[in-house]
């Protein structure tokens, strides 16, 4: 029998898949003319690459695993399990359909900062409930006759997708203003890397909070 343990590593695995897929296409420096089109430009670049990756996910090739900076060795997981890679690719698309909006601009000399709201799913909700639903999942396959391998490997996909209809089923409830700090490089400005961060947490909707609190 697959342990509720096993179902909370798997949760907190996706958790760090999710985080991977953010930080791989919004560490790319973005550099322009102010502050606000600085912003504006980084998240739409998210919004692009997330989109753009998701297409080569949902084709569900192993290859399309290498596309994810920082992956490591959770993609030996996915690899072979098309579904999954699949389901991961509905999970990027879903990402990518973060809204944000430009708020009030901050400069003082080389140092700027922007306030940006963004409103997207409620992903950290969709980690707790799917946790909850995980074991009873389990007990659900291992009655069908299931062996523990294919349990193992189905689980990946049913708990991925659970976790996508309970985060999308309010619609994008999650919510969130952040201030993104900026420095003026060579005539353009740049986000700094702890903003990076917050803008990672905020689109994930603390989706990794959430998996690392689960007891």
């Amino acid at each position: 029998m697959i342990s509720l343990l096993y179902m909370k590593k798997i949760i907190k695995q996706i958790a760090g898949i999710a985080m991977a897929l953010v930080v791989g296409v919004s560490l790319v420096g973005c550099g322009t003319a102010s502050p606000d089109k600085a912003a504006d430009k980084t998240l739409k670049e998210l919004q692009s690459s997330l989109k753009s990756i998701a297409k080569e996910l949902k084709e569900g090739k192993d290859s399309s695993l290498d596309k994810i900076p920082g992956l490591g060795a959770v993609a030996s997981a996915y690899k072979g399990n098309s579904d999954a890679i699949k389901v991961l690719g509905e999970f990027a698309d879903k990402m990518s359909e973060f809204e944000f909006k430009i708020g009030d601009v901050k400069k003082d000399g080389d140092r700027a900062t922007v306030k940006v709201t963004i409103k997207t799913y409620d992903f950290g909700n969709g980690v707790k409930k799917a946790a909850e639903n995980a074991k009873s999942k389990a007990e659900s396959l291992a009655k069908e006759g299931k062996s523990a391998q294919e349990i193992q490997k189905q689980i990946l996909v049913d708990v991925f997708k659970d976790m996508i209809s309970n985060a999308t089923d309010g619609g994008k409830s999650f919510s969130r203003e952040i201030e993104i700090k900026m420095t003026k490089t060579n005539k353009e400005w740049k986000i700094d890397t702890m903003s990076v961060v917050d803008i990672n947490n905020a689109v994930l909707a603390d989706m990794q909070k959430a998996a690392a609190n689960l007891k």
